[in-house]
């Protein structure tokens, strides 16, 4: 158990439980320490660095299934249909399509079957023509790299886990969502 005095509060650092406390008192968060001042459980304190840990794991995660959830394309004819991207999915085939999407590019006469659902939700290898293999592929990649971004920022712009870095507060903290 880590413990720093200062004046007269005493804070338990991250493995204070919150049946250490009186009954009344309720942890905000896993993130929060209890602070004693003279015997007497006070308030909260944030662990900062905890709080910034998990905010980055949220966000992480949030990214991910974001990038997981797949896209829209309207590059069949403006018929807007839906391409998975999550590999355990059972229609993923995103494989194919970045092959055939490569393919596409030195091939322009030929037909490339791919995965996607149209708005009913019916999941089909439907044929695109290269064009259109070429615009679901440029989608697709465009959207992991706009997840990717926004996640970690560019050389211009930061990135949510740049705020999470520079955030002082559990305000400023809270305010970053995905």
């Amino acid at each position: 158990m880590h413990i720093e005095h200062s004046s007269h509060k005493i804070y338990y650092g991250d493995r204070a439980s919150p049946h250490d406390m009186p009954a009344t008192s309720e942890r905000p968060s896993p993130y929060h320490n209890p602070v004693i001042e003279n015997g007497e459980h006070v308030g909260w304190e944030l662990d900062l660095p905890a709080a910034k840990e998990a905010k980055i794991t949220e966000l992480r995660e949030a990214c991910q299934n974001d990038i997981f959830s797949g896209f829209d394309s309207d590059a069949l004819g403006g018929v807007v249909h839906h391409y998975p991207a999550k590999q355990d999915n059972e229609h993923f085939d995103q494989t194919n399509l970045i092959s055939q999407y490569t393919h596409a590019k030195s091939h322009p006469g030929e037909t490339y079957y791919i995965m996607c659902a149209d708005p009913n939700g019916v999941w089909a290898r439907r044929a695109h023509t290269a064009d259109q293999t070429i615009i679901v592929g440029d989608i697709g990649i465009n959207r992991v790299a706009d997840a990717r971004h926004r996640l970690l920022g560019t050389d211009t712009v930061d990135g949510l886990i740049d705020d999470v870095n520079n955030a002082t507060t559990e305000t400023e903290l809270d305010a970053i969502v995905w």
